[in-house]
């Protein structure tokens, strides 16, 4: 089962569409999941940084609660953006004129979080 979220209009969440964006054009032939593997790296950094977690076991214990404790939440919400990600591959592939290859701007990027936001009963669990 694959789950979803709702999600901000965030610049947060808006530059994690550009990062798939991005990898995709990039390394068309590599998972997707490296990407997804290393973002979840990256929010357990930013965490340990921000909470001031020194040592390597403390730093390895705190990870570990980290992935425990929002783990699936963190890869839900990436989930949803790369659900924005296709929706947005997907329009631009239709685009007839003036469209940018891999460009997302921020505006196009919120009408398609209201989409599915404004949808959510229909994609709150596909199996």
């Amino acid at each position: 089962m694959i789950s979803f979220s709702f999600l901000e209009t965030d610049i947060k969440t808006f530059n994690y569409v550009q990062r798939y964006l991005e990898y995709i054009e990039k390394n068309n032939n590599d998972s997707i999941l490296k990407l997804d593997n290393l973002l979840q790296i990256e929010e357990i950094e930013k965490h340990l940084e921000l909470n001031n977690i020194q040592g390597k076991k403390e730093r390895n214990l705190e990870s570990i609660n980290w992935i425990k404790k929002y783990g699936e939440k963190f890869r839900i919400y990436l989930n949803s953006i790369k659900l924005i990600t296709l929706i947005f591959l997907e329009k631009r592939n239709n685009c007839k004129k003036n469209c940018e290859r891999n460009k997302i701007t921020f505006e196009v990027f919120c009408d398609i979080v209201k989409v599915i936001d404004s949808n959510s009963e229909l994609i709150s669990d596909i199996f």
